[in-house]
């Protein structure tokens, strides 16, 4: 079964390269693992043009954590063809000691299913049930005949059938309204790859999961909570997905999760692909944004400079190139610029949203404007209650905040600011840092002021 390596919604730079690069470490420190890193959103200009520089495909994209039927431990599919008898089918049935069989066609596409209880049944149809005939069915020697082709089974037979693609919440659907013991599951083909029972849902097929880069549920793939979290690597604070059962969990003071995996590498003395080495710099250049952010760590710039040793690359000459890659906004859809870096958080009842991208010099005023709209809409659509988007200009060290609420004082106080629409934050370029804690803070203090006043 994959164990899929993801980052959180609108995936950044960190959370896409840590997610490929820390699958790649698990496969090689556990054959068979089968890690695959995964997405829940598109790349940003950054993240591809990192990826295409060191030779990495854009990670698959999932929708969801819902177990699928892809997910149980289906039996296998034993196939005997249309003309064969009920005698053949029942001995391969014996031999495999299988209670049904797909019946298949001359290109092996599913016809119909025969089980022990239809051959049982035909065999009990055909028995002499009248004494006098049973005696003289003894006497001629008669015997029941077994020479009936299976396809009898299969003649206008209402067969319910599942992909590997279907939900298990359908399967359950189907299960509850169809009295069947076995349903065949079939390719896009019609062929049959498996035989799908009831007893597979009492074993609550799921998904295996290990998160890197986040560890908040409002931040995960949705139906996380239907999944099976086996480990979780961030450097951001905790508010962390609930699991059944203890696991791996590294959190880490530092400023990006490439640092950590990085580290975890290096502690187990792992000697990383060139390539791989190249990716995790890029993530950490990108969330410390080249060590300019307050989040950065002396682990990050020893990290950084190691694998980038190992990469044999300019540290300097790649930020550059991000840069020019990641700070274009020119053309770009205003929720695309949003959503290109967008994280949501849950703080005393409140929904919150803050995106960050990158810009270089000032930013059109006919752009804000139609960030702002957007912002509006966004709002409403998703029901938050506070969106704040940082447009952050490296060059010039600080932030463009642009900001929506019902409730300005949220952004008035946490800022000490009166502008209702946006302003810039000199020197403030970590989301992490520099600007969620103060709304917290002016979130909480609030909360604090209504229940004394309650």
């Amino acid at each position: 079964m994959p164990v899929y390596v993801v980052g959180h919604r609108n995936p950044d730079c960190d959370s896409i390269v840590s997610a490929i690069v820390y699958a790649e470490i698990k496969n090689l420190l556990e054959p068979g693992c089968s890690a695959q890193p995964v997405r829940i959103g598109p790349v940003n200009g950054e993240t591809s043009y990192v990826l295409k520089k060191f030779g990495f495909d854009v990670p698959l994209l999932i929708q969801n954590a819902y177990p699928q039927v892809k997910d149980a431990s289906l039996d296998p599919a034993i196939t005997v063809r249309k003309e064969e008898s009920l005698f053949q089918c029942w001995q391969v049935m014996k031999k495999a000691n299988a209670k049904c069989v797909c019946v298949v066609d001359d290109d092996n596409k599913l016809c119909g299913i025969v089980t022990t209880g239809d051959i049982a049944r035909e065999v009990l149809s055909r028995l002499p049930l009248d004494e006098s005939e049973f005696e003289d069915s003894k006497r001629s020697g008669k015997r029941v005949p077994l020479e009936v082709a299976a396809g009898v089974f299969t003649e206008d037979q209402d067969i319910k059938t599942f992909t590997l693609d279907d939900p298990i919440s359908e399967v359950q659907e189907v299960m509850r309204v169809f009295d069947y013991k076995q349903f065949p599951v079939i390719d896009e083909h019609g062929q049959p790859l498996g035989i799908m029972r009831r007893k597979h849902l009492l074993e609550r097929p799921s998904k295996w999961f290990i998160l890197v880069d986040h560890n908040e549920l409002s931040q995960a793939v949705e139906g996380l909570g239907e999944a099976k979290i086996l480990e979780i690597i961030d450097h951001h604070r905790i508010n962390p997905v609930q699991t059944d059962q203890p696991i791996m969990f590294v959190n880490y003071p530092c400023g990006s999760t490439s640092t950590i995996i990085g580290k975890m590498a290096s502690d187990k003395r792992l000697t990383l692909r060139p390539e791989s080495a190249g990716l995790l710099c890029a993530g950490i250049l990108s969330d410390t944004l080249a060590f300019r952010s307050p989040t950065t760590t002396e682990q990050d710039i020893f990290q950084a400079r190691s694998l980038a040793e190992r990469a044999g690359i300019c540290l300097e000459d790649l930020w550059r190139e991000m840069l020019t890659a990641g700070s274009n906004i020119d053309g770009m859809n205003p929720r695309d610029i949003i959503r290109s870096d967008f994280k949501e958080y849950h703080i005393e009842g409140l929904k919150l949203g803050i995106g960050q991208t990158m810009v270089h010099g000032t930013v059109p005023p006919d752009v804000i404007r139609q960030v702002q709209e957007e912002m509006a809409n966004l709002a409403e659509d998703g029901r938050y209650d506070l969106l704040v988007m940082m447009l952050t200009d490296v060059q010039a060290s600080g932030s463009l905040i642009l900001w929506h609420s019902q409730d300005p004082s949220l952004i008035q106080e946490a800022f000490a600011v009166k502008s209702r629409t946006h302003f810039f934050l000199d020197a403030v370029v970590s989301r992490k840092k520099q600007v969620l804690p103060p709304i917290i803070e002016a979130i909480r203090k609030k909360a604090r002021r209504l229940k004394l006043n309650s």
